[in-house]
Formats: C-alpha cells, structure tokens, sequence
C-alpha cells in the first residue's frame, strides 16, 4: 500500500511533464508553420498545443494571432464568390469560416464575422438552393430519385424548412420501394411485395396507398396449413399429441406472418369424406372445397409408425488390479530408503446401456390436387452408455493387473502401472455413474422429431412460395 502512495504520484507527474513536452513541441512546430506563411496549419498546431496543456500562454497568444488572419481569409473568399456570383463556393467559404470560429470558440479565441456577410450569405444560400430545387424536381420527373434524394439531402441540410423539400425528400426516398412492392405485387410475387411494403412505412411510414395494399399483399399470398391429428400406431399413448403440439409451436415460432396454421377444431368440422379427398384418397373436386371451407392449402397428416425402448442390464464384473504401498526399508549400510511393494486385489468395471428409437412418417399434401407436397420417414435414435470401475478403497496407487491367483504368486503376474494404463483406469474410477433417464432420453426423442418434421414442412412450403 505504501509503494502505491509513492509510485501514484510519480505517475502524475509522469503524464503531466509528457503533455507539457508535447505542447511545446506542437507550438514549435506552428511557429515554423507560420513562419512560412501556412497559417492555417499553424493555427492547428497551436490548437493540438493548448489541447495537451491549456496553460501554454504562448500557444494562445499565437493562436489568436494566426486565427484572425485565417478567418479573414475566408471570409475574404466569401466576399470574393459572392462578387463573382459564384453562390456554391461563396456557401462552402461561408461555412468554412464559421466552422474554424467554432472550433476557436473551444480555447476560448472569439473573432468576429465582418458586418454584412450573414445577410449576404442568407442570400447567397437562397438563390443557391432555388436552382438546386428545380434541378431536383427535374430529376424527379424523370424518375431519377437517387439524384433527386441527393440534391434535396443537400437543400435541407443547408435550410431544412426551404419551401416543400421535406416532403420531396421523402417522395425520393419512398418512391423507388413503392415502385418497386408494386412490380411484385402486380406479378402476384406477394411475399416480396409485402416486405417490401413493410420497409417502406418502417422507414417513411404510410406511402399513398401502402398499408391497404400490403394488407391485401398478405391476404392473398398466405398459405393455410391443416394440421390433421396424427395416428400412433405404438403402445405409447400420447406422443402423437405431444408431437403435434411441438412442431406446431415450432412453426409459430417462424413469426412468418404468410404461414397461416388452421385449428384443429376447424377441420374436425370436416366430413370423413372431405378429409380423405384432402389426402388425395377421393374426388378432388371434394378435396378443393374442404380446403376452402378451412382455407388451407395443403394439410399435414403424420404418424408414429414404431417406438422402441432398451434399457439395458448393468454388467458388473470383477477385474484383477494391484494396490500400491510405499514401504520404508534399510539398506546394508543403514541407510533408508522407500518402496513400492504390490497387493492383489480386486475391483469392478461396470458398463449399462439404453436406447430410444422413434420412427415417424409424414406427409404434406395439396387439398386441391391431393399432391404429396413433401415426405420423409423420420428415424430418430437417442442412445447413452456410461462404463465406469469401483473400488472400495483408497485410488491413488490402484492398478491395472493380470493375475488369475489372489492367494499365490504366479509366473506372468505383473502390474500394469505404466502411465497409459493408469490414465485408463484413472478415467474410469471418475467416470459418470448414471444413465440419462428413459424420460429425459425419450423426450429429446419426441424434440427431435417435432423440430424435423417442422423444418422439412418450412421448407417445403418456402419453396412453394417461392
């Protein structure tokens, strides 16, 4: 804690003494500058100096100094462009000069603009501004809106409220996109069309007509999909349910405003007749009025085809090992020294092993033509094993072993204490000891299926709608 109390100070003071050499060096460096009339340059360096220390009487004297031979200048340009009838340039010299004497502002350096030149650049700006505004309409006529938006950004950024340019600022803007939903609307292209629309109110809200047309843009371009309730032909009861409800949630959660998915309850209305025209199975003629009678245009019928379930048996056996001990022993000398002496044991490996496997079939089919849109049987497999040893007992200097006598040493006994065999065992004595649960396995089952079958059914009805 003392050293901090030293070494802070001397850290300061460090700072201090390398701002105030960069100052001096910088106002240097804007008389040399100014010496050899850059004035301007100058006037910067001597800003950079009092920047690192605003205590550098020096650099403010000189700054003041170099400052309103700059200013006059500019100002001096001004006058000259205004004389010549040059509006462009006399705006940029004008604004040039107000930009450097707001900066002066900031080290407290104030030089005042000459009397007159506001009225005359307010004029200036005007008559600047009403060519540019005619040249603007122009391009506006001829359909050029990115030059049209380029002029009118610069009218406003110069006198924002100049007669009607923020509204024809937004015309240019908005224009091109309402063009462009309606070329996609026209060509029945409805998902471009309305995010497209969508864009255009996102960045310059309602446009002419644009809320009632991309209303209509999603009316008539969505796509209703049935979802029929699936079969389950295993004696697990309840997963074609489950099933249904997840890849249902799944495709909600798309936000895919043009994905428009019809209750149940609305195609139980439906006669068994109509349902089996709608999978393809009678008159289609049935099938397209049992589609709009729920307003879908395809429908989604599945099935759980198989489920099986294996929860393996634990397999524990005996494997022979040796126990370490260092032993204290005295040479013939007396001196002492330490062992490793070797003990017979055993310990048990054990390994267990389960699996879930699901199959389920499904199929999207158009309710007008009865078409197979998309199909897949669906294999899905969750395995878990664990294979783990025990021991009762202390496992730092427990080993791997072959041995078939506990009680009797024999010829090729040996302990397998090298390091690989060790890390072995090591790695099994710390191993998970628990299977995943059946549950938990048969649910990631069920997820697995219900995030394909959503998947493969948003895709195929992308494709469609592309």
């Amino acid at each position: 804690m003392k050293n901090y109390y030293i070494i802070l100070p001397l850290l300061i003071l460090s700072i201090f003494l390398s701002a105030c050499s960069g100052s001096k060096k910088m106002f240097k460096r804007g008389q040399e500058l100014e010496e050899a009339g850059m004035y301007e340059q100058a006037a910067l360096a001597y800003m950079d100096a009092l920047r690192r220390d605003n205590d550098n009487i020096e650099a403010l004297i000189a700054l003041k100094s170099t400052a309103q031979i700059v200013v006059d200048e500019k100002y001096g340009e001004f006058f000259r462009a205004v004389q010549g009838g040059d509006d462009k340039l006399a705006i940029q010299s004008y604004r040039e000069a107000e930009s450097f004497r707001e900066r002066l502002s900031q080290y407290n350096v104030n030089i005042a603009r000459p009397a007159g030149h506001e009225a005359d650049y307010e004029q200036a700006r005007d008559r600047y501004c009403e060519v540019r505004y005619q040249e603007g309409r122009s391009a506006l006529g001829a359909k050029e809106f990115s030059k049209a938006e380029a002029i009118f950004r610069e009218i406003n950024a110069l006198k924002s409220d100049f007669k009607d340019v923020p509204q024809l600022l937004r015309l240019s803007q908005a224009r091109p996109l309402y063009n462009s939903a309606m070329e996609a609307f026209d060509a029945r292209k409805y998902r471009l069309a309305y995010r497209l629309f969508d864009q255009l109110e996102s960045q310059h809200g309602e446009f002419e007509n644009s809320a009632n047309l991309k209303a209509t843009a999603l009316r008539n371009g969505q796509f209703g999909l049935g979802l029929m309730n699936f079969e389950n032909h295993t004696n697990y009861g309840g997963v074609e349910a489950l099933i249904s409800s997840r890849v249902t949630r799944i495709l909600q959660e798309k936000n895919d405003p043009f994905l428009k998915l019809i209750d149940r309850s609305m195609i139980s209305q439906l006669t068994d007749e109509q349902i089996r025209a709608m999978q393809g199975q009678s008159d289609p003629t049935t099938a397209a009025e049992a589609g709009k009678l729920v307003g879908a245009r395809a429908i989604l019928v599945g099935e759980l085809v198989s489920m099986s379930v294996e929860e393996g048996n634990m397999q524990r056996s005996r494997r022979p090992g040796y126990i370490g001990r260092n032993v204290t022993r005295t040479n013939s000398e007396g001196e002492r020294y330490t062992v490793m002496t070797y003990s017979k044991v055993w310990y048990y490996h054990v390994e267990q092993a389960s699996k879930v496997n699901a199959i389920f079939q499904f199929k999207l089919v158009d309710v007008e033509t009865g078409e197979i849109l998309a199909t897949n049987a669906i294999n899905v497999s969750e395995d878990d094993q664990v294979e783990y040893a025990q021991y009762n007992g202390e496992t730092r200097f427990l080993y791997m072993g072959d041995w078939t006598t506990m009680d009797r040493d024999k010829e090729g006994d040996r302990v397998l204490n090298d390091s690989r065999n060790k890390r072995t065992l090591d790695n099994q004595l710390r191993a998970r000891t628990q299977l995943n649960s059946i549950e938990d396995m048969k649910e990631s089952v069920f997820n697995k299926i219900s995030e394909q079958v959503a998947s493969e059914v948003y895709n195929s009805y992308m494709n469609i709608q592309d």
